[in-house]
């Protein structure tokens, strides 16, 4: 009885109960977000100020996405625009509203996009304001960024150093890949190789590079005796930095708001746990996009953190003399474990076959991303780049022999989707497992520290 007057004093404190009600208000946000786009209907437009902000790839087909009165869309016109990015318009059309479906609509619907802006006349300004100025330069980062790293690794003069060991474009499209995302430079084996091996993660952006924003800053500053707020706006101006040049995914966005979180908190001299400030990471951007709750990449960067999170801290006393490289080794496999299981019934979703390797494949190329992302970031600077960039190649060589040799074995399982009710039973079973193991580990507090 006194057991069961402590849980309900627990769970009725004042913090717990705000964060439920908050929590309750984000699924009536989303209830209501949902009815209204059923009910959306066609709306015209006249005379409208838009200003082109991206272009979105489907397929082969590249169209604009624009910004016109706060709201995000797709354009779409009968004849053939020329825009570029940043480029202000005056439009004339209808937009249609996106729905809840299974098609590429709702992943544009995740991301911000409202709709299609269907043109029935447009005029362009050949001016560029300071707003098109802002756009156009985070376009032309982002295209130099890759620009740089296809001209370097498949320059004839360096590309015969690494000619029979691995694919140029491999090469540069991993760098890109492990720093600011993306496998448009992959070749079709290559992202085969990835996505078979479930390591697809590994070459999309995620809080990864936001944590190591944060480290890295934090280090410099510290090496050079930066005082706590100026230590505090470089780790924010990392950040907002990468943000901008990788753009509003899921994933960056849930370790950057929790890293504006923490940042927050510890400059008012308090803390806050990584599972609090992973919540209102979600909180925050459910409340922004209602919509991003039915991203896979919002599921999947919250699924893979809460198994991190989660973890027990073990205890490896009982290695007391094994070499310290084996208790990191074991340390990884938990980790890595965790981030598989919580991650499984979604990754099923996508694709039924798992590669029964994944793990493996995750303990040994894992210890390399951290430098090779590290060094990519690095081979941007003028002319030292060239040294770092050397450096990666031979790591990015080494990362994608493993990933070739390892795929090839083919060992896979095979699945069946899981229905809603599987999967919540699924995870019901990994609570009560973890309940089960903290209580073994004696241990009451999360380990905070791996996120």
């Amino acid at each position: 009885m006194n057991r069961l007057y402590f849980y309900l004093l627990f769970l009725i404190r004042p913090d717990r109960l705000f964060l439920a009600l908050v929590i309750f208000c984000c699924g009536l946000n989303f209830y209501f977000f949902y009815s209204q786009n059923l009910q959306s209907v066609n709306q015209n437009v006249d005379q409208a100020k838009a200003i082109v902000i991206d272009y979105s790839e489907i397929g082969i087909v590249k169209k604009p996405i624009v910004i016109m009165e706060n709201s995000v869309y797709l354009v779409e016109s009968k004849s053939k625009l020329s825009l570029q990015v940043g480029q202000n318009i005056v439009v004339r059309g209808v937009i249609k509203p996106f729905v809840f479906d299974e098609s590429f609509n709702q992943y544009l619907l995740t991301t911000g996009v409202r709709g299609i802006l269907e043109i029935q006349s447009i005029y362009t300004f050949p001016d560029c304001n300071i707003n098109c100025q802002f756009f156009k330069w985070l376009d032309n980062v982002k295209y130099y960024y890759t620009k740089n790293y296809t001209n370097w690794f498949c320059d004839p003069a360096k590309k015969v150093w690494f000619s029979n060991l691995a694919n140029c474009n491999d090469l540069a499209g991993l760098a890109v890949g492990f720093s600011i995302g993306g496998n448009q430079s992959l070749t079709d084996q290559t992202k085969l190789n990835f996505r078979n091996l479930g390591l697809t993660h590994l070459i999309a952006v995620s809080g990864f590079q936001v944590v190591l924003m944060i480290d890295i800053a934090a280090k410099v500053s510290e090496k050079l005796k930066f005082n706590g707020k100026i230590r505090q706006f470089m780790q924010l101006g990392l950040i907002f930095s990468l943000v901008l040049i990788v753009g509003l995914q899921a994933p960056v966005l849930r370790a950057a708001i929790s890293g504006i979180i923490s940042l927050f908190v510890s400059s008012v001299g308090r803390k806050i746990s990584a599972l609090r400030s992973i919540i209102w990471a979600g909180i925050i951007l459910i409340f922004w996009n209602p919509a991003i709750l039915l991203s896979l990449s919002f599921q999947l960067s919250f699924a893979a953190t809460l198994g991190l999170i989660l973890l027990p801290n073990f205890n490896f006393d009982w290695l007391e003399k094994t070499p310290e490289f084996i208790k990191e080794l074991i340390s990884s496999f938990f980790t890595t474990s965790a981030c598989t299981l919580w991650t499984l019934p979604l990754i099923v979703q996508i694709n039924s076959k798992i590669s029964a390797l994944s793990i493996l494949a995750n303990l040994v190329v894992s210890p390399f991303i951290s430098f090779s992302t590290i060094l990519s970031f690095l081979g941007q600077i003028p002319i030292i780049g060239e040294l770092f960039l050397i450096i990666n190649s031979a790591i990015l060589i080494l990362i994608l022999n493993i990933i070739d040799i390892v795929s090839g074995w083919n060992i896979f399982l095979n699945f069946d989707k899981f229905s809603g009710f599987e999967i919540l039973i699924y995870y019901l079973f990994l609570l009560i497992i973890l309940l089960f193991l903290h209580r073994k580990n004696k241990s009451k507090n999360y380990d905070y520290e791996k996120v």
